[in-house]
């Protein structure tokens, strides 16, 4: 889908906050996120529009002032807990950068096995 945006939609969507059983931390990570990438690319008129979006949306400007000097660079590995049909479903993110396209990121969502969800050990063999 042109113009696609997976932080974009956790953070202004409220079909996200819906979904996302732990959308505060989750769109935490993503606040951290964007103040990492607004010192590296301090003229990309998408990454400030986003910025600007995210501060004046009331859901979202709180988190804003939290943690004000914290800064994350990815998400990967990060597990996002979410309800799909009434299903809790948890999903891994997987972040690629592709060498090919400097700047880009890739996130793809796998969903997480269910001997690996919180709470639940693998079997072990005797």
């Amino acid at each position: 889908m042109p113009g696609a945006n997976l932080m974009r939609w956790l953070l202004l969507s409220a079909e996200a906050r819906d979904q996302h059983l732990n959308w505060e931390a989750d769109a935490e990570v993503c606040v951290r996120m964007l103040r990492d990438a607004a010192v590296d690319r301090p003229h990309d008129p998408d990454l400030q529009q986003l910025i600007t979006d995210t501060r004046q949306n009331p859901a979202v400007r709180d988190l804003w002032t939290r943690g004000a000097a914290d800064f994350a660079d990815h998400y990967d590995g990060h597990v996002l807990r979410m309800v799909f049909d009434g299903q809790v479903t948890e999903l891994v993110a997987h972040v690629l950068q592709p060498a090919g396209l400097p700047g880009c990121r890739m996130t793809i969502l796998t969903q997480r096995a269910a001997r690996e969800s919180v709470g639940e050990q693998p079997v072990q063999a005797e």
